[in-house]
């Protein structure tokens, strides 16, 4: 059974703290989406996908900006696919899941960067979406109106 033993900050290591571990049943593969505060969402790949999320929803130090800001609340999907996969799926999933919310609501793949896309400029947002999608969704054209 595989285990995984939360990180213990070196200050803390020499004092009477409880060290946990953590079981769980298998090693998966595949990519992952997070559900965070402020209805955001986080799309991440990862070999051994039970033990990112125990680094995600546990460890400051172990985790992405974005979820720094909206910490994760609830695992949204999980798709199992082979290690050669993980990247191309990211992509994919990270684009679909931006398509659906918009970029101001979604982190994962090429588009991790915190400090940009946060919808203080429209121009920035429709030229964002023209470059990845060719076409700017309707979520975003109704907010203009």
């Amino acid at each position: 059974m595989p285990t995984y033993k939360r990180f213990t900050p070196p200050k803390l290591r020499g004092a009477n703290f409880k060290e946990q571990v953590y079981e769980y049943d298998s090693i998966d593969v595949g990519i992952y989406v997070l559900k965070c505060e402020q209805d955001c969402f986080y799309v991440g790949s990862s070999k051994d996908i039970m033990r990112r999320f125990i680094q995600h929803r546990f460890e400051k130090n172990n985790t992405s900006k974005w979820l720094k800001i909206h910490r994760p609340l609830d695992i949204f999907l999980i798709y199992l696919c082979d290690e050669k996969d993980l990247w191309k799926w990211e992509q994919d999933f990270s684009k679909a899941m931006i398509w659906k919310y918009g970029i101001t609501k979604v982190r994962g793949g090429y588009y991790t960067k915190v400090n940009k896309w946060l919808g203080e400029n429209e121009e920035e947002l429709k030229y964002f979406y023209l470059k990845a999608f060719n076409k700017v969704p309707k979520h975003f054209t109704t907010k203009l109106r």
